[in-house]
């Protein structure tokens, strides 16, 4: 599915507060993902079906962002459509990088300030 918001990612400088929320607002529940570099925890509902990534953003490149939700959409090519981006007026806030199992990943602002995540599959 491309160009498509494939995912949601909330960062939170309380994610533990964050995630209780949603934990008692609308009943998901919570899995660590990992704890490597930054923790994230993946939400899911009562059919055990992904519905987003929660991370801890004191410990991410954004320790002072407010707490946000983040779209992630997906593009063919990433390298190239974030060339096209940046000749747009378009800042990239992370500069492209490959995650193992997820696709090559890139954080931008819009022109106009929004923020945006755009991946290109991983290789099959």
């Amino acid at each position: 599915m491309r160009d498509r918001p494939v995912w949601v990612v909330l960062l939170s400088r309380n994610v533990q507060s964050a995630m209780q929320f949603y934990r008692e607002a609308v009943g998901w529940r919570f899995e660590l993902l990992t704890d490597e570099r930054v923790a994230c925890w993946v939400a899911k509902s009562g059919d055990d079906e992904p519905l987003a990534v929660f991370v801890d953003a004191s410990a991410s490149d954004f320790p002072d962002a407010r707490e946000l939700w983040l779209p992630y959409f997906t593009v063919d090519d990433l390298d190239r459509r974030i060339s096209e981006a940046e000749a747009k007026g378009a800042t990239i806030l992370r500069e492209p990088s490959d995650i193992p199992g997820i696709g090559r990943v890139a954080t931008l602002r819009q022109p106009d300030g929004g923020i945006v995540a755009w991946r290109s599959p991983a290789a099959s």
